[in-house]
């Protein structure tokens, strides 16, 4: 359906409050670089400029694409690079990593006319790019190989948008179609979006609910993703899941995703067995019980909620919500249940982690010494021992007769994410941004402190 007509007198008494003088053609892309305080912009003059925010003055010298008419660019999700796209076929890629000069990397070839559209999905995993060659690329970011050629559109492809699950890729065409393709097999969903005229632009909404296109009838369009994967069977693509655990007995999966559900599933069948809904955002992380019995889920709302799952012969699809633990002020990303299931851990994005009785759902202690967001925690075998692994480049261990730390922390040259120990407690592992993964030896890190008896469970004989 065509959007409503915008109010051209308010859009008149809108004033720029800076002018970026120095293209020579045509200015056709423009990013903000982290920190907030820069800008790129791209132009078919073949160049690539970096401007301050403030001073509308030009910072360093321009970038020059062999390629003439650079039509876009598009920075990377952990703002390190950034690719353009140029009149020659070339998808080019830079890196800005220093902040002030920008170096050519590689150049990614493929297409066999100007490249008009990119766009990196949220993981920053793959590169999608879209030409006047009426295909579609995808690119692998570490090897920088082309992975996959799609194809379909009959004329230009002129815009790309990712849905915020980063699973549905849309694509706009000068043949008068936009279309829709699965990410997780590259191939289309359901038939192209007709429209009387060529398409200039296409956008997600922020829920992944409605798609947004441009036409060159002078109107702009809304479409209803729900109704268009329903139609062809894929409604799961909606869905980003950010976290999964396996039920002890094997038998079920829980998972967050970002809608906020928390979704029990049947692991023979694929099916979904319940759905528990009351988180505001999306969420993070999920945990069993020991026993099964119950199930813990990490939100970015700030709290974390406990779901009691009935069990007979099969699952009941009546999940109780338990408790509601309140107590951080940003995000919760990780979780954790002690052996005994007496106390339940919890890690944020304010850099705390805390500790909760499974009575009385009270908090009991709060551990600060993390000077970033905390991303992963794990509990050693013997149950004495808590791992977390922080943004702030360290890992740290915490003695739990006591909830207090242990040792010095254990550095890494980037920050953590992720940490899990071995089944015999004597070894940690964790994975970091470094593209490494690492191991400590516990019982020498023990023996240093004088805590050599916390590799043992005190309730084991």
């Amino acid at each position: 359906m065509p959007l409503p007509a915008v109010d051209t007198e308010t859009i008149r008494a809108i004033r720029p409050r800076r002018k970026f003088e120095g293209h020579t053609r045509d200015l056709y892309g423009v990013i903000h670089l982290p920190g907030g305080q820069r800008i790129m912009t791209c132009s078919f003059d073949g160049s690539l400029r970096i401007w301050n925010l403030k001073s509308g003055e030009q910072i360093e010298s321009d970038w020059r694409d062999g390629g003439d008419e650079v039509k876009d660019i598009a920075l990377s999700p952990d703002g390190k690079r950034v690719v353009s796209g140029s009149r020659d076929g070339a998808v080019k890629l830079w890196d800005i990593d220093t902040g002030k000069t920008g170096k050519f990397v590689a150049n990614l070839k493929g297409h066999t006319r100007r490249v008009n559209c990119l766009a990196w999905t949220a993981d920053g995993t793959t590169l999608i790019s879209g030409s006047h060659d009426k295909s579609i690329r995808t690119w692998n970011t570490t090897t920088w190989q082309q992975i996959n050629v799609l194809t379909g559109h009959t004329n230009f492809v002129f815009g790309i948008a990712i849905s915020p699950s980063g699973r549905i890729l849309a694509s706009a065409s000068f043949d008068h179609t936009a279309r829709l393709w699965n990410l997780d097999n590259c191939q289309p969903i359901g038939s192209p979006l007709q429209h009387a005229l060529h398409l200039l632009c296409i956008s997600f909404s922020t829920d992944g609910k409605l798609l947004a296109t441009g036409c060159n009838d002078n109107n702009a369009y809304t479409w209803d993703i729900p109704t268009i994967l329903t139609e062809a069977g894929l409604d799961d693509l909606l869905d980003q899941v950010f976290a999964i655990a396996l039920s002890p007995d094997g038998k079920q999966v829980v998972s967050g995703s970002r809608d906020g559900a928390v979704k029990l599933c049947d692991i023979d069948t694929g099916k979904v067995i319940t759905k528990w809904t009351g988180h505001a955002h999306e969420v993070r992380s999920v945990r069993w019980t020991q026993d099964g019995g119950r199930v813990l889920s990490g939100s970015w709302d700030e709290t974390a909620r406990v779901w009691d799952v009935e069990r007979g012969e099969t699952i009941l699809a009546t999940g109780k919500l338990v408790a509601i633990l309140q107590g951080h002020t940003q995000i919760v990303l990780c979780l954790a249940w002690t052996l005994d299931g007496t106390t339940l851990i919890s890690g944020s994005y304010d850099s705390s982690i805390r500790t909760w009785n499974t009575t009385t759902w009270q908090q009991i202690n709060v551990l600060t010494e993390h000077t970033e967001v905390v991303f992963g925690i794990a509990i050693s075998p013997s149950g004495r021992i808590l791992a977390s692994a922080s943004w702030d480049h360290t890992v740290r261990l915490w003695n739990l007769d006591n909830c207090q730390p242990i040792g010095s922390p254990l550095q890494h040259a980037a920050y953590l994410l992720c940490i899990s120990f071995s089944t015999d407690g004597k070894l940690l592992a964790t994975g970091c941004n470094d593209n490494n993964a690492y191991t400590w030896d516990i019982p020498t890190i023990l023996t240093e402190a004088g805590l050599d008896d916390l590799l043992l469970n005190p309730n084991v004989s």
